[in-house]
């Protein structure tokens, strides 16, 4: 039977759903629990695929999992879809991309200064670079030289073979507005493993804080 989240056990019984919820409500992004409808897991909605976890309908603030208590990926993915003022063209990969550092932060009881679906909002690669070097203290030459000490080649470079060796150069076709999302994109992955790429997104929300709402 349908009930509202703020009915559901796992939802009230675990604090890292809360969590996940908090995070996802900053600056009052999300509808009130209460108005949130979760669907049984069975029957599965017609839509949802043999490989589908979850689905939103958006304006009927309806969400269903296959699971239920659903993993917290899976939660957090379904709420940024409720989150309003995203990019459209880009509903998936705020969803997909950033819902696993969402739950590592409620995992963490980390409540960002604003929501992290303003990370995929940056469209400065500038501003991403700076974080980079400040958390490393290390004033990496570009984002190239930051990828290539990873040992990582994201979609907007390539590898090209110089006087030097190695080396990561951009791609072509890729403008810095799509650069920013990738970046950032890879970022989130790489935080559930690296320690330092964690904190440089913690960087980046920090400094998309108003200047004058920071302690």
């Amino acid at each position: 039977m349908p009930k509202p989240l703020c009915q559901t056990e796992w939802f009230n019984n675990d604090p890292v759903y809360r969590r996940v919820f908090e995070i996802l409500n900053t600056g009052a992004a999300l509808p009130d629990p209460c108005s949130i409808t979760i669907l049984p897991p069975t029957p599965p909605p017609q839509e949802a695929k043999p490989t589908t976890y979850g689905l939103c309908w958006v304006r009927e603030r309806v969400i269903w999992f296959r699971e239920q208590p659903p993993s917290y990926d899976d939660f957090a993915h379904e709420l940024i879809h409720l989150v309003p003022g995203k990019d459209a063209a880009r509903e998936e990969v705020y969803a997909y991309n950033l819902s696993q550092f969402v739950a590592e932060l409620a995992r963490r009881g980390i409540k960002p200064p604003v929501n992290p679906v303003k990370l995929l909002d940056i469209r400065d690669t500038g501003v991403i670079l700076n974080a980079i070097r400040e958390v490393y203290n290390y004033g990496f030459r570009d984002l190239a030289d930051y990828f290539q000490f990873l040992g990582v080649i994201p979609v907007f470079l390539e590898p090209a073979a110089g006087a030097g060796g190695f080396r990561l150069v951009p791609r072509p076709g890729y403008s810095e507005d799509l650069i920013a999302v990738e970046v950032v994109s890879e970022l989130a992955v790489g935080s559930l493993f690296d320690e330092l790429q964690f904190r440089v997104l913690l960087r980046l929300l920090d400094s998309l804080t108003p200047v004058g709402s920071r302690n």
